[in-house]
C-alpha cells in the first residue's frame, strides 16, 4: 500500500484531479512534485539519461524507458492489425481507431499481454485479478483514512 500519508495524498490526487505543482515555464500542472521535477527537465537542453544501444539521450528516465522499447521490440501494447508497438495506452487507442478496430477500450485490451481487469470504481486497468484486488483495497483504505487527509480533497 502506501508507506506514508504523503504518498497516499499524492495518489488520491489522481482521483480528485488536484494538481498543485505548476511549471513556472509553461504552466502545466502535476499531482506530485517529482513529476514536476522530471517535466522541468524537458525544458532544459540537458539530457542526462543515455541509451545503451544508440547515441540518443533523454531528459527523463521515463523517456529513456519508452525509447528502449524501440530496440528490444518488447512493447507493452501491440496492435493486433499491424503489430506496431506502443508504450502509452492513449497512443495505442488512437492508433486502433485509425484501423477502426472495435469501439471499446475492452476490445483494445483484448491484445495478448495487455491488461484485462478493470476497477469498477475508477476504471483503471490491470493485467491480473490479484493486482485488481490489491488496487480495490486501496479504495477502501482511502475511505477508512479520510480523517488523515486534508478536508478539501473530499469536497471537490
Amino acid at each position: 500500500m502506501f508507506s506514508t500519508s504523503s504518498s497516499l495524498n499524492t495518489h488520491v490526487r489522481i482521483h480528485t484531479g488536484e494538481r498543485p505543482h505548476e511549471c513556472s515555464i509553461c504552466g502545466k500542472r502535476f499531482t506530485a512534485s517529482s513529476n514536476l521535477y522530471y517535466h522541468r527537465m524537458t525544458h532544459n537542453k540537458e539530457k542526462p539519461h543515455k541509451c545503451n544501444h544508440c547515441e540518443r539521450s533523454f531528459p527523463t528516465p521515463g523517456d529513456l524507458r519508452a525509447h528502449s522499447y524501440s530496440h528490444t521490440g518488447n512493447w507493452p501494447l501491440k496492435c493486433p492489425v499491424c503489430a506496431r508497438g506502443f508504450c502509452k495506452p492513449g497512443a495505442f487507442y488512437h492508433h486502433l481507431e485509425a484501423h477502426s478496430v472495435g469501439t471499446s477500450i475492452d476490445s483494445a485490451f483484448a491484445v495478448e499481454g495487455a491488461p484485462k481487469y478493470t476497477c469498477k470504481l475508477c476504471l483503471e486497468h490491470f493485467s491480473s485479478m490479484g493486482d485488481l484486488h490489491t488496487h480495490e483495497r486501496s479504495h477502501s483504505l482511502i475511505n477508512s483514512t479520510k480523517n488523515l487527509l486534508p478536508w478539501n480533497l473530499w469536497f471537490k
